[in-house]
């Protein structure tokens, strides 16, 4: 919830403040003679690389703590990268799903041969209008890096915070039973 709801919030508002600064409002790259869906849509899509981003970085902080633990600098790359990549047939599909929005919706068995030519076609290409979206995709990988170590931190810190109680609390139990068995002349 955390990686999702602050990648969605940075990204809004990072586009909304780009889209101001920007000769002509052009946030976001687009390859020669696509039809800008992302152009007229920014928040699905932006919403959706948030969406597929917390769900990489969720699974990586916590099946591989121990690995983002020992280098965090290297494993926020990872998680990001793997977001980008992940999120690309995804992001084809959505653009597909907008071509249908615009009036070209294919009949019976072309619904899901269009719908897997999106998704292939996303993961081919959706990566390089990532990289043609400067500054964006700049601000979006420095938000992206901190929330990461961020969203991880707060993992590791509530980990530790309740790992001591529950030590503690273990402790007083045996301390307990200790005294029980003392007062009770019983043999350790």
């Amino acid at each position: 919830m955390f990686f999702g709801g602050c990648s969605f919030a940075l990204g809004g508002v990072g586009y909304f403040t780009l889209r101001m600064i920007m000769p002509h409002g052009w946030v976001f790259g687009a390859l020669y003679r696509m039809f800008l869906y992302h152009w007229a849509h920014p928040l699905q899509y932006i919403g959706l690389v948030s969406l597929i981003y917390a769900a990489v970085a969720t699974s990586v902080v916590f099946l591989c703590g121990n690995l983002t633990g020992r280098w965090p600098h290297l494993m926020i790359p990872f998680i990001m990268l793997t977001s980008i990549l992940a999120a690309s047939p995804a992001g084809g599909v959505l653009w597909v799903i907008h071509d249908m929005q615009a009036g070209y919706f294919p009949e019976g068995s072309r619904f899901w041969n269009d719908i897997a030519w999106g998704a292939i076609t996303g993961a081919s290409t959706g990566w390089v209008v990532v990289l043609l979206s400067v500054p964006y995709n700049i601000f979006g990988l420095v938000a992206g890096y901190y929330v990461t170590l961020l969203g991880y931190r707060m993992t590791l810190q509530k980990n530790t915070i309740r790992q001591p109680v529950e030590t503690s609390r273990t402790l007083a139990q045996l301390n307990v039973r200790l005294a029980r068995k003392t007062s009770s002349g019983a043999p350790l």
